[in-house]
């Protein structure tokens, strides 16, 4: 495999990265959107349906400083100050088993 063609890749998944970028600069600190929903709206775009461009923006997701991914049924991407001090949490029973 060349470097060429890694770069080259790079150059196809860059656009997508930064449309999720685009879309984090309108959004206000505290702010939440449903990953799967702004993955369905970036592979509209794309030609590609929400879970084939999914696998894809979670490694943005997951590492982005913007970013705090919280799951379950209220789950989704929530827009943090990347350069406030972090908050403690308080485990609840659930989680500590």
């Amino acid at each position: 495999m060349s470097k060429q063609y890694v770069d080259d890749v790079l150059n196809l998944i860059r656009p997508f990265y930064e449309e999720v970028q685009a879309h984090l600069d309108t959004m206000k600190v505290g702010e939440k959107v449903p990953a799967t929903k702004l993955a369905e709206r970036i592979g509209e775009r794309h030609d590609m349906t929400g879970p084939q461009v999914y696998p894809l923006l979670k490694f943005f997701f997951d590492n982005c400083p913007e970013l705090k991914v919280l799951r379950g049924a209220h789950g989704g991407l929530l827009k943090v100050d990347p350069t406030a001090p972090p908050v403690a949490t308080v485990a609840t029973d659930t989680e500590t088993k």
